[in-house]
């Protein structure tokens, strides 16, 4: 299972560009590794770290799944399904 990393301070990730790469660049491998990448997009919302995930998740032939439409436009080009998190735990085998 592919999640962010709780147990990092945010605001130290935030402050230090080089660590922000590292840490964006450690998700990679988690990626490819999975099958699906599940994004959860608040009323639409995802970030930049989370539309670069969606991105890479995307060139490496993964579905892409949202809990909620995708505001971003070209973001919505890398979704393959949008599904409420309980929909999804129930559909995961199906995708």
């Amino acid at each position: 299972m592919y999640h962010p990393f709780f147990d990092r301070d945010q605001a130290a990730i935030d402050a230090d560009p080089e660590l922000k790469q590292a840490v964006t660049r450690e998700h990679f491998p988690e990626i490819d590794a999975c099958d699906v990448l599940y994004a959860l997009a608040p009323g639409g919302y995802v970030g930049a770290s989370v539309v670069i995930e969606m991105a890479y998740a995307f060139a490496r032939g993964k579905r892409v799944v949202t809990s909620e439409a995708v505001g971003e436009y070209a973001a919505r080009a890398l979704v393959s399904a949008v599904a409420a998190p309980p929909d999804f735990l129930r559909a995961l085998g199906g995708f």
